[in-house]
């Protein structure tokens, strides 16, 4: 809080954007911040990443609200239990429509980002993703990023390649297929079937991964 005083001294703002990897990696952090800025005498708008948190309730996101939180970006990334166990989320699709739910009636804007082709999932799974969506599509206000899955050198699920049965081409971290026939092919379909989905139901797509297939992000050799 005095952080952000201290840019108002310097320059007249209205918003502040938390750029950190979670507003809500501690829930006790969070309540202790938002009451910082109900008493405070700026006046701004604030947005931030969020996870779903079952200890994030209706009383905390309407004090949220009342704070200035304007928008709040969820990595919710699917609509299937079985894949976000295997994403190592801790929480359920249950749980995530019901973070968006109570942000929405607080009257916070929820924004969403979706991933494509997860190795290990399934047609069933997407299919879990779309009812998702079909579901809580009044609670969405837009989609940020719509991604294809692809792998990036040293992160920890490149590690789980051999573990996730994916196969990688070297050519590029977007070409690659696991042992449930999740092809570079079947990734971008989906996309598009998802994009498709949300744009029929009025929810904004501000981006997608389907321009990225090209990219290499191979680490390259300096000499």
């Amino acid at each position: 809080m005095e952080e952000i005083a201290a840019h108002a001294r310097r320059r007249a703002i209205n918003t502040v954007s938390f750029h950190d990897a979670l507003v809500n990696g501690s829930v006790k952090m969070l309540a202790e911040l938002v009451e910082l800025m109900r008493v405070s005498p700026l006046t701004f708008q604030w947005t931030g990443n969020f996870v779903v948190h079952r200890r994030c309730t209706a009383e905390l996101y309407g004090a949220m609200k009342t704070a200035g939180c304007k928008r709040l970006l969820y990595g919710i990334e699917c609509g299937s239990d079985r894949v976000l166990r295997l994403m190592n989320k801790h929480y359920t699709a249950a749980q995530a429509a019901n973070a968006l739910r109570l942000g929405s009636e607080a009257g916070i804007e929820n924004h969403v980002n979706f991933i494509c082709g997860f190795p290990g999932e399934t047609e069933e799974d997407f299919a879990d993703t779309l009812r998702f969506v079909e579901q809580n599509a009044p609670y969405i206000d837009a989609v940020t990023a719509v991604n294809l899955m692809f792998f990036v050198p040293d992160s920890p699920i490149y590690t789980r390649m051999q573990e996730l049965g994916v196969m990688l081409d070297v050519r590029s971290h977007f070409r690659w297929d696991d042992t449930q026939g999740n092809t570079l092919e079947v990734r971008q379909d989906r996309a598009r079937r998802l994009i498709e989905l949300l744009e029929s139901r009025g929810i904004p797509v501000l981006g997608s991964g389907l321009d990225e297939v090209k990219i290499d992000y191979r680490p390259r050799h300096r000499p």
